[in-house]
């Protein structure tokens, strides 16, 4: 499932809460089955057929097209990737690559040209490789695909083991994600078992 069909998941059921509405209640209204509805919201996408998504859409006033093209469902806006550029934040996920300290960055899907902040440590998200000169835009992964830069530089203490310093953020981020569960669909992804 990608992000965007997520988001799309996400902005539907969203919108049906906020309407106040029970499932069974909108199904009743598309001509569907709640267990349908109930599916589709969790991510089965055949479990509604495709002029039921519309409808849906409609009546819950998400525009349901918008994500085909890449847009937000509700101001219709173009939609980017984005990432924290914040190392130590949670949402950036730290591993070891030959013998440095690294990490991942999370993908978040934001609206172009609009000033985005992190959910989890509220710096504002970078759109572009932040190294002076490339400013590409972001792909998947850790590193600028055009200049080969870290797209987030890990700075560790004076003296700090890149190794001990990814174990400790990893332990930071399983603590809070037991604290805090509901902060895993923030963090957007699951655990591994080299957590």
């Amino acid at each position: 499932m990608s992000e965007t069909q997520k988001k799309l998941y996400n902005a539907l059921r969203e919108a049906r809460r906020d309407r106040g509405m029970t499932q069974a209640e909108l199904a009743e209204k598309i001509g569907a089955k709640q267990a349908a509805v109930s599916m589709y919201e969790r991510g089965q996408v055949t479990a509604l057929s495709h002029h039921k998504v519309l409808e849906m859409g409609k009546l819950l006033g998400v525009d349901v097209k918008a994500f085909a093209a890449g847009r937000d469902p509700v101001s219709g806006k173009a939609m980017i990737r984005k990432i924290c550029p914040t190392y130590d934040c949670p949402t950036n996920y730290p591993f070891m690559a030959g013998g440095q300290a690294c990490v991942m960055p999370f993908f978040a899907e934001s609206v172009a040209n609009e000033k985005t902040r992190c959910r989890l440590c509220s710096e504002v998200l970078l759109s572009r490789c932040p190294t002076t000169g490339c400013e590409a835009p972001l792909v998947e992964g850790a590193a600028c695909q055009r200049c080969g830069q870290q797209y987030v530089k890990v700075e560790l203490d004076e003296g700090q083991l890149p190794a001990e310093w990814v174990r400790e953020q990893r332990a930071s981020i399983r603590e809070l994600r037991r604290m805090a569960p509901g902060v895993n669909i923030l963090l957007g992804r699951a655990e591994t078992d080299d957590d």
